[in-house]
């Protein structure tokens, strides 16, 4: 009975929700609130949550500094990553956070699919990746079918890390190249990085 007016309904509700939802705050709820008084049918409105997910995930991760990421937890700095490589045109899965196989992503781009190992550390206290997160992503990438492998971390990798990767043709991305590759804002230069404004 009301069909015809719900859809153009619908979509004057989404923009204007988009619109809101831009700016944040309280207007967060107003759009989520019109989504579902919009979205009758259940599927939409599971849909819709997770699109809004990924937006928030994406606003959330887009802009982050080092020192924010510094104070991630491991899984919400796969996720920041995730956000990253979506970002330069993979196709990203985020593993399951237990029995992983020393795998935390895996991108995939044209004939590419590569095991990522995410290496959140406390920088501050100095903590290096050790040889073990080479191991973990080398056995990885044969258990999901990869053909290469990556290390990627907020810190720096030990002296053995760095030799086991070479061996086994691991990309390692430390600190300094996380910073370069994703552009991220670091106010404060850190000793071994240079500062991105």
């Amino acid at each position: 009975m009301f069909k015809h007016i719900i859809k153009p309904l619908s979509l004057f509700s989404l923009i204007s929700g988009f619109i809101l939802f831009a700016t944040k705050g309280i207007k967060i709820l107003i759009f989520i609130a019109l989504i579902l008084v919009v979205a009758a049918d259940i599927g939409v409105i599971k849909v819709i949550f997770k699109l809004i997910k990924k937006l928030i995930d994406h606003i959330k991760y887009h802009a982050s500094a080092i020192e924010e990421i510094d104070r991630m937890d491991g899984i919400d700095f796969e996720h920041y990553l995730a956000v990253h490589f979506r970002k330069k045109g993979y196709s990203v899965t985020v593993t399951p956070p237990e029995h992983d196989y020393g795998v935390d992503l895996i991108l995939k781009k044209g004939r590419e699919k590569i095991a990522v190992q995410a290496k959140r550390y406390n920088f501050s206290r100095n903590y290096n990746v050790t040889y073990r997160a080479v191991q973990e992503v080398a056995a990885g990438m044969k258990y999901y079918g990869c053909n290469k492998g990556m290390v990627v971390t907020n810190s720096t990798f030990t002296k053995q890390a760095i030799e086991l990767a070479r061996a086994n043709n691991i990309e390692m991305w430390d600190r300094k190249k996380l910073i370069s590759k994703f552009n991220i804002l670091t106010p404060f230069a850190d000793s071994d990085t240079e500062m991105a404004f």
